[in-house]
């Protein structure tokens, strides 16, 4: 999805060979009580400045369920709320702190 504000709702989305969905340019669609599994990159990859909206997804048996970068981990932990069912390994961003 490229900049996209639509509604992607009650799909499967499986055997990708790279992500199951990317969200890209400024995403801000709804994403929405879907499948996705067994795709060979993420489940999701959210891409910098796009912020979906997820809610009520089963993503499992990808390499990464979700795999977003630095700016979307602010969503972090409404994702896991809103989307129980995110069971495998995830690629979020660490903080880090330096102080010289």
């Amino acid at each position: 999805m490229l900049h996209s504000n639509g509604v992607v709702r009650k799909n499967l989305i499986k055997g990708n060979q790279r992500s199951g969905l990317l969200c890209a340019g400024g995403t801000n669609a709804l994403v929405d009580a879907n499948i996705i599994e067994d795709n060979l990159a993420a489940g999701i990859l959210i891409k910098d400045p796009s912020l979906p909206d997820l809610r009520r997804n089963e993503i499992t048996k990808n390499t990464f369920q979700i795999q977003m970068e630095k700016h979307a981990k602010v969503n972090w932990a409404k994702y896991q709320i809103e989307n129980p069912k995110i069971i495998g390994n995830n690629e979020i961003p660490v903080s880090t702190c330096s102080i010289f």
